[in-house]
């Protein structure tokens, strides 16, 4: 299963945490954080590039917060980075998810998660996470999954986030960041 992480702002996520992350999820790694006011997202299929790239983005925002997603592929193709989290609601929010979204249909090249923001996401008013009724209406259509957003404002949303857990100002929606080793 993928593992979803959202960070404090200057919390940074210890690198065995990735790395072990990494060894579970090897189908892509994907980041976004808040510079200058704009949303940045980077996406990987190397382990090293990723861990190099993260350590300096953190180290140069240490004023925003972070949604990292490491993908286990499960639907949808997993040739180069087309599926590989965080994905654009809008200009002003990414989002990424854990988990598997029944009902929004099958296709060859998308995953769910990406079937799920173009029939369902983009289509909702630009600030529908500022009304707790959408928050509860996507929850309820999520089921047991897991959803973070990052704004342009550096807020971030979790949705289910009661289904994970929060660790020294990181959350992880579940624990495949933990050593296999122990």
């Amino acid at each position: 299963m993928c593992l979803l992480i959202g960070t404090n702002e200057g919390v940074q996520i210890p690198k065995k945490h990735l790395q072990n992350a990494y060894k579970c999820n090897r189908d892509g790694v994907g980041y976004s954080f808040i510079n200058d006011g704009e949303l940045i997202t980077k996406k990987f299929r190397n382990e090293k590039k990723f861990l190099k790239q993260y350590e300096l983005d953190f180290k140069n925002n240490l004023d925003s917060k972070f949604i990292v997603h490491f993908r286990l592929a499960t639907d949808g193709t997993n040739k180069g980075v087309t599926n590989v989290h965080p994905f654009n609601v809008n200009k002003n929010l990414v989002f990424a998810h854990n988990g598997i979204i029944s009902n929004v249909g099958d296709d060859k090249i998308l995953s769910d998660t990406q079937l799920f923001n173009n029939k369902i996401l983009k289509n909702m008013q630009t600030d529908f996470l500022s009304y707790k009724a959408n928050r509860k209406l996507i929850a309820s259509f999520i089921g047991s999954s897991k959803l973070v957003f990052l704004n342009t404002e550096n807020k971030m949303t979790i949705i289910n986030e009661h289904l994970g857990s929060w660790l020294d100002g990181v959350w992880y929606s579940n624990k495949s960041y933990e050593s296999k080793n122990k």
